[in-house]
C-alpha cells in the first residue's frame, strides 16, 4: 500500500484532515487530529468511550470468580473466604448494597486469622531446645580450674607461654572469686590484666558463683570497652559455644539483630535476655547456672554506681531483686586525678563508701581493682599499700626485676637505636647488635615475662630495656609501676613524714619556751586560710593552729570543690563584703584571744600579716577599721629570683625597714598610715622546708600539735603543693618555688611561710645564719656634742 503522500504537486507541506468530519485545517500542536470545531470534539469524544465499553471485561476477584459470584458467595458461608477474597471483598462499595456479611462470622474471621499469624509469630521467635554439651570433661573441668578455663577457651587471647607471675595472679583471682574478696592488682602494660578479670568476669557467671556483675570505671566510656569485650566473645567464641550452649545458643541466635533479644523465646518461654550498650542480661534458661545473669556498666564519678540492682522473676511467680556480686574497678583515676591529692581523697572515699555498699544483705562480693601508678601516693599507690589497706590485698608487679648490669654495651645500643630511628631504619640495627653481644648484655637481668616482646625484638629482656631507653619515665610507671617521683629534692620531707612531725601538744597550747605568736591570714573569694605559729628566740616553731574560714566538715577538701563559702556564710554581701566580713570574724572568733602556754601563762598574738596581693583594697580596709587588738600589717609577696636584684641590694630610705628577706617601705600619703611589708617568698619558702627537716629536739625545728599524724595530711600536701628549682643568674644561685602546671592547693604553704615571716619582723634569728640585730643605744645631745668636739 502506497504511503500518503503529504505533500503538493508544488512542494508545499500537505494540511492534516479532521479524523471526524475530513474537512483539512492549520494544526495548532503537532499530531492533532481534530479541526476546531466543537462538534467534532464532541462525537470523537464519544466514538472513544463507545469503544472504551466494548472492550471491557467483567471485574473478577484473585481467585478468577468474578465480583458478582464473590459477594453471593459470602452471603452463603462468610467462613469460606479466603484472606484474599476477603480483603477484595471490604474494599468493595457494593457489599454495602448487597447486604454486607454478618458481624459475628467476620470477628470469627479476624480472630481466626489472628491466632494464625502470633502462632506463625510465635514459631518464628522460638530458638527451639538448648543443645546438649559438646565436651562435658573439658566443661568441668574449665570451672573448677581457672587457669585450664583460660587454656581452653580463651587460646586466642593468652596464646604465649605464661609469664613468671602469671600463674600465682591467677589462682589469686580464683581464690577471691570463690571467697568473695578484694584485691588490686597492678600489672605491667601488655601483661594482660584486663583481658584476665574479663575472662574471670565470665568464669565466676558460667560457675554460678555471681548473678550480677558490675563494671566500674573512670568514665562509664572506658567501662563499655570492657562489656564488648565480653559480648564480642559470647557472640563469636566457638569453644565457649561448644561447651556452654545455655548461655551461647540463644545469642547467637539473635544473628547479630539486638532487637530480637526482647522477643526471644526458648520452648514457648521468654529468655528476657537484654542486650544495650551499657546493660546485658543474659538469656533465663531453665537449669543453667548463670540464668539471667546481668553485667552492668557505670562510671566511678557519675552517680550510677548509687542503688544499682536487678529485679527478676522466680520459678514460683515472685519477685526478687539482686545487686552486684562480683566488681570490676577499672583504673578509677585519670592523669589528672592523680596528681590532685583532693581527688586522689574523694575517689577513695567513693570505692570504699559506695562500691563496697552495693552488695545486699548478708551477701558477700568480690572486687577487683585494676590499677596503675601514675604518681607516687596517688589512689592506686594507696590501694596497693598493704600497710594502709590490707583489705585490698595488692599485687604490685613489675615487667624488669633487675636490670642488666653491663651498661656500657646498653649505653652503645641506646645510641644506636637512635641514631637508626633518626634515619628511618627503625630498630633492626640496634636489635642486630644486641643478637652479637646477646650473652653480656643479658647477664644479670631479669625479667617477668621472656617471651613478651615485638617482632623487630629478640628477647623480653630487650624489649623491657627498649621502653626504658626510650621513655624512662613511662616505663617506670607502666612498666614499673614505680614512678619517679616529679621534682623529687633531697632536701623535702614527704607528706607522711610531714604529717608525722608531731610536738604532741594539744591544739591551742603553746610550749613554755617560746615568747613569740605570730599569724597569716591567706584571702580568697570562696575561703579565708589562716595559720598561728609560735617561735622562740631561736626560730624554733610550733604549728598550735591552722584552719579556714568558714569551717569545712570534711578534713581533706580542695579550695574548687568547697560548698560552704564566705557568700554561703554572708548571704547577700558580694565579693568583696563577704572578705571583708570574714577578715572581721577571723579576727574576733581566732585571733583576737588570748592563747595558753602549758605553764599557766598567756600570751597574744604578736602579729598578724594579711595577704593583700590579692585584694589590696579589702585588706587595707580590714586593717584601718578594725577594732582588734592584734597588729595587722598587709603583705605583698615578691619571687625574688637569680634574675632579680634581692633585697639586701635595695636602698633603705627613711622611715623604711629594710632586711635581707623582708622590706617595709613608708607610709604613704592618703592611707592612713597603713603601712604594708614585702617577703621574699622564695627565701622563706626555703627556710620554712628547712625548718621541717631538722629534728624535733634540735633548735630550728618546725612541728605541728596533736599526736595523729592523719589529722595533718592535708597541710602536709599544701607544703609539697610547690618545689623548687635550682637556677644560676646575674645574682646568684637561688632556688625558685615553681607551681605545677595542675595548680594543687598551696595556701597553708604560704600561711606558714608568712607566719615565718613575720617572726623574723618580731625579732627571732636563726642561730648561725643571721646575725642578732642590736638595738641602737640612745645618745644624749651632750654626748653628741662631746664626740663632735673630740
Amino acid at each position: 500500500m502506497a504511503k500518503k503522500k503529504t505533500t503538493t504537486k508544488s512542494g508545499r507541506q500537505r494540511r492534516p484532515t479532521c479524523a471526524v468530519c475530513g474537512r483539512s485545517f492549520r494544526p495548532k500542536a503537532p499530531n492533532q487530529v481534530l479541526c476546531g470545531r466543537a462538534a467534532c470534539k464532541r462525537k470523537h469524544h464519544a466514538d472513544v468511550a463507545r469503544k472504551r465499553r466494548a472492550k471491557k471485561k467483567p471485574r473478577r476477584g484473585k481467585s478468577g470468580e468474578s465480583i458478582q459470584a464473590l459477594i453471593a458467595k459470602a452471603k452463603r458461608d462468610p467462613t469460606s473466604l479466603t484472606p484474599a477474597e476477603l480483603k477484595q471483598l471490604l474494599g468493595l462499595k457494593k457489599l454495602k448494597d448487597a447486604g454486607g456479611l454478618g458481624g459475628d462470622a467476620y470477628r470469627a474471621h479476624r480472630a481466626r486469622m489472628a491466632d494464625r499469624a502470633r502462632a506463625e509469630s510465635r514459631s518464628g521467635r522460638d530458638i527451639g531446645p538448648i543443645p546438649e554439651p559438646r565436651h562435658p570433661g573439658c566443661r568441668r573441668r574449665g570451672l573448677a580450674d581457672f587457669q585450664y578455663f583460660l587454656d581452653h577457651y580463651f587460646s586466642g587471647r593468652f596464646f604465649l607461654p605464661w609469664g613468671v607471675d602469671h600463674p600465682d595472679t591467677i589462682a589469686k583471682i580464683q581464690r577471691c572469686s570463690e571467697r568473695g574478696e578484694m584485691f588490686a592488682l597492678a600489672m605491667p602494660r601488655g601483661s594482660g590484666k584486663t583481658s584476665l578479670i574479663e575472662c574471670a568476669a565470665l568464669w565466676v557467671m558460667l560457675k554460678g558463683l555471681a548473678r550480677y556483675i558490675a563494671v566500674i570505671a573512670a568514665t562509664s566510656g572506658k567501662g563499655i570497652d570492657i562489656l564488648d569485650s565480653i559480648k564480642t566473645e559470647l557472640m563469636t567464641n566457638q569453644a565457649l559455644y561448644d561447651d556452654f550452649p545455655e548461655v551461647c545458643f540463644p545469642i547467637w541466635q539473635l544473628e547479630g539483630i539486638n532487637q530480637r533479644a526482647r522477643t526471644q523465646l526458648c520452648q514457648g518461654r521468654p529468655t528476657n535476655m537484654q542486650w544495650q550498650a551499657r546493660k546485658l542480661v543474659l538469656p533465663t534458661v531453665a537449669r543453667s547456672k548463670s540464668s539471667g545473669a546481668i553485667f552492668h556498666v557505670a562510671g566511678l564519678q557519675s552517680g550510677e554506681i548509687l542503688g544499682l540492682k536487678h529485679t527478676i522473676s522466680l520459678d514460683d511467680g515472685r519477685t526478687t531483686v539482686i545487686r552486684p556480686q562480683f566488681v570490676i574497678v577499672d583504673d578509677p583515676q585519670t592523669p589528672e586525678s592523680a596528681r590532685s591529692p583532693a581527688q586522689c581523697q574523694k575517689r577513695g572515699r567513693i570505692l570504699t563508701s559506695s562500691v563496697l555498699g552495693m552488695a545486699g544483705p548478708r551477701s558477700s562480693m568480690t572486687v577487683f581493682a585494676l590499677v596503675t601508678v601514675i604518681e607516687a601516693d596517688d589512689l592506686a599507690d594507696s590501694l596497693l599499700n598493704r600497710e594502709l589497706h590490707p583489705e585490698w590485698q595488692g599485687e604490685r608487679l613489675k615487667a624488669m626485676y633487675h636490670e642488666p648490669t653491663n651498661a656500657k654495651l646498653w649505653e652503645k645500643y641506646a645510641s644506636i637505636l637512635a641514631e637508626a630511628r633518626r634515619d628511618g631504619r627503625g630498630i633492626a640495627p640496634a636489635t642486630e647488635f644486641y643478637l652479637e653481644h646477646r650473652k653480656a648484655m643479658d647477664r644479670g637481668a631479669v625479667v617477668a615475662w621472656p617471651d613478651r616482646y615485638d617482632p623487630e625484638e629478640a628477647s623480653g629482656i630487650q624489649h623491657c630495656m627498649t621502653r626504658k631507653l626510650t621513655d624512662e619515665r613511662m616505663f617506670q610507671s607502666e612498666y614499673q609501676n614505680d614512678p619517679i617521683v616529679e621534682h623529687e629534692q633531697s632536701d623535702l620531707l614527704s607528706a607522711d613524714e610531714i604529717a608525722a612531725k608531731l610536738s604532741g601538744y594539744a591544739q591551742g597550747i603553746i610550749p613554755a619556751s617560746c615568747e613569740k605568736l605570730t599569724a597569716f591570714v591567706d584571702c580568697h573569694d570562696k575561703l579565708l586560710y589562716y595559720a598561728v605559729v609560735a617561735w622562740t628566740d631561736d626560730f624554733t616553731g610550733y604549728v598550735v593552729d591552722y584552719g579556714t574560714y568558714p569551717r569545712q566538715r570534711s578534713q581533706y577538701f580542695a579550695l574548687r570543690n568547697v560548698r560552704t563559702t564566705l557568700k554561703v556564710k554572708h548571704q547577700g554581701a558580694g565579693r568583696e563584703g563577704a572578705i571583708l566580713a570574714g577578715l572581721n570574724a577571723v579576727a574576733g572568733e581566732v585571733l583576737d584571744r588570748p592563747w595558753k602556754r602549758d605553764d599557766g601563762a598567756t600570751i597574744r598574738v604578736a602579729r598578724c600579716l594579711v595577704d593583700a596581693g590579692y585584694v589590696a583594697d579589702v585588706v587595707k580596709e580590714f586593717v584601718r577599721t578594725t577594732g582588734s587588738a592584734v597588729p595587722f600589717t598587709p603583705s605583698f609577696g615578691r619571687s625574688i629570683g637569680a634574675s632579680r636584684r634581692p633585697m639586701r641590694e635595695y636602698q633603705k630610705k627613711r622611715g623604711e625597714k629594710l632586711t635581707p628577706h623582708w622590706y617595709m617601705p613608708a607610709a604613704k600619703k592618703g592611707e592612713g598610715g597603713i603601712r604594708h611589708v614585702l617577703t621574699d617568698v622564695n627565701h622563706w619558702k626555703t627556710f620554712v622546708h628547712a625548718r621541717l627537716v631538722v629534728a624535733i629536739g634540735d633548735k630550728g625545728s618546725l612541728s605541728f600539735f596533736g599526736k595523729d599524724p592523719r589529722r595533718h595530711r592535708l597541710i602536709a600536701d599544701h607544703l609539697l603543693a610547690e618545689y623548687p628549682v635550682r637556677v644560676t643568674g646575674p645574682y646568684g644561685t637561688v632556688d625558685e618555688w615553681k607551681h605545677p602546671p595542675d595548680q594543687p592547693d598551696n595556701h597553708w604553704l604560704d600561711c606558714i611561710v608568712g607566719c615565718a615571716a613575720a617572726a623574723s619582723m618580731e625579732g627571732a634569728v636563726l642561730p648561725g645564719v643571721e646575725p642578732k640585730r642590736k638595738k641602737k643605744r640612745k645618745v644624749s645631745l651632750a654626748e653628741l656634742q662631746r664626740r663632735a668636739r673630740a
